[in-house]
């Protein structure tokens, strides 16, 4: 059961809702620049990869994602207890349903920071003025790291 529920996890990641952004610059730079035209529409793909990656922030500040992830657990766990496991049951709704918000909780959060101060940017012509973020996540040799900056 945790290996079909790991297996949909990841395929939510990479091609149910792919995370934009995930390839960096690269799906722009691979368009041609030499025309005006060519050039407006490069723009015109990071602001689409902008807006979604916006999107995606929203989608995950809904009740919607974090019900869905407690009821696709809660289906996984309903499977095992009709075959008679009902210690494994209650250990993969557990388990399952802390993975999902983590996962959840973990991804990039900064999408709609950086829409809003990309607007902001076109809108006056000066970049925004806020402060970074005093926190983050990142990666590290071992694992992960907080990195707090005050």
């Amino acid at each position: 059961m945790n290996a079909v529920k790991s297996t949909v996890g990841v395929a939510d990641i990479l091609v149910i809702r792919p995370m934009p952004g995930r390839q960096g610059a690269r799906p722009i730079r691979a368009l041609p620049d030499g025309s005006h035209e060519e050039k407006l529409a490069r723009l015109a793909r990071g602001e689409e990869i902008l807006r979604a990656s916006a999107d995606r922030v929203q989608a995950n500040r809904s009740w919607g994602v974090h019900v869905g992830n407690f009821l696709f657990n809660l289906a996984g766990s309903a499977v095992l207890l009709g075959l008679g496991h009902s210690e494994a049951a209650g250990v993969t709704l557990a388990t399952g349903a802390i993975g999902g918000e983590v996962q959840i909780w973990t991804e990039p959060w900064s999408g709609l920071r950086n829409l809003s101060d990309y607007q902001h940017l076109v809108e006056s012509g000066h970049a925004s003025t806020r402060e970074p973020q005093p926190w983050h996540l990142a990666p590290a040799r071992d694992g992960l790291a907080l990195e707090m900056h005050f």
